[in-house]
């Protein structure tokens, strides 16, 4: 029988699916881009008229050229780059997520009894507090958040720079070149551009939903402590850091809220922690955006 894998072995699993997924899509993406360019190339290097060529009829038609030419790729490019994602393994990828939204509970359960001392019993009967309702909040926000940085980091850089290389008479192999420069890994870099965003907003996420989970049973059956776990690195965040070290991973619910006042309060303290954490949010926003340390309620019987 094989053996069931840590749950930070689990998520940096389900990290790495993302990353290749988003690498596979990158190329795609890139691809028919490459393809659309050569097939659109009388879309660019517009020639500008010069000399005794400029009249005030040649510049208006060269105008009219170039605002036609941008119209008519901003329309399509949009088109172009969601088949590309579509022929990916990138959406298949992100319905395993959500199919996996079980096992994400399911290490939960394991959890609330180890660390929060809650019954085995009650523990595992998570659907009696509520989590249906986190789960359906857990796919829709996923899908929103990933919708919007797509569209914000990919789309519409594309459709920028397509429009830059239109107006500036770029050739063909130029704008290629620059496309590939906005998605490609660059020197220095761990990943390209949509591999890192799309780890980051899965990573938080995945561990939101755990979070999520946490909450619901800390509200429904008490806490009187929170267990605060994981390992430091060299850029742990200051409140990363005084939770595990300075304070054992242990934190009293009393003390809770004035404690991530005091560190949001700081500009060098708040480092990496997300606005308005509390003690009502605490478990799922942690120290905040990709933080990768989990909370726990203890239960209070």
């Amino acid at each position: 029988m094989a053996k069931t894998p840590t749950y930070d072995v689990f998520v940096d699993d389900i990290l790495a699916d993302f990353v290749n997924a988003s690498d596979d899509a990158t190329k795609q993406i890139i691809a028919r881009l490459q393809t659309w360019v050569a097939e659109n190339a009388d879309k660019f290097n517009i020639k500008k008229p010069k000399g005794d060529k400029v009249t005030p009829v040649t510049l208006r038609a060269y105008n009219v050229a170039q605002a036609k030419a941008m119209a008519e790729s901003l329309r399509e490019i949009e088109q172009v780059i969601t088949e590309a994602v579509k022929g990916s393994n990138y959406p298949e990828t992100l319905k395993g997520l959500f199919r996996k939204a079980s096992e994400l509970e399911s290490y939960a359960s394991q959890a609330l009894i180890k660390y929060g001392k809650y019954p085995a019993k009650l523990a595992k009967a998570l659907d009696a507090v509520g989590i249906g309702a986190e789960r359906e909040l857990f796919v829709q926000g996923l899908t929103a958040d990933l919708n919007s940085a797509f569209s914000s980091e990919v789309m519409q850089p594309i459709r920028t720079a397509i429009a830059y290389n239109i107006r500036a008479g770029a050739t063909t192999s130029q704008t290629t070149a620059f496309l590939d420069g906005l998605l490609l890994k660059k020197p220095g870099q761990e990943y390209a551009k949509m591999a890192r965003y799309t780890t980051q907003i899965v990573n938080d996420a995945a561990l939101g939903y755990d979070g999520a989970i946490m909450q619901r049973f800390s509200d429904e059956y008490g806490v009187n402590e929170w267990r605060y776990t994981g390992t430091l690195i060299n850029d742990s965040r200051p409140f990363c850091v005084h939770c595990v070290s300075t304070l054992g991973g242990k934190i009293p619910d009393k003390d809770l809220d004035k404690l991530l006042k005091r560190f949001q309060a700081s500009k060098k303290l708040s480092q990496g922690m997300r606005p308005g954490t509390n003690r009502n949010n605490f478990a799922v926003y942690r120290g905040g955006y990709r933080c990768r340390h989990r909370v726990f309620p203890v239960y209070l019987s």
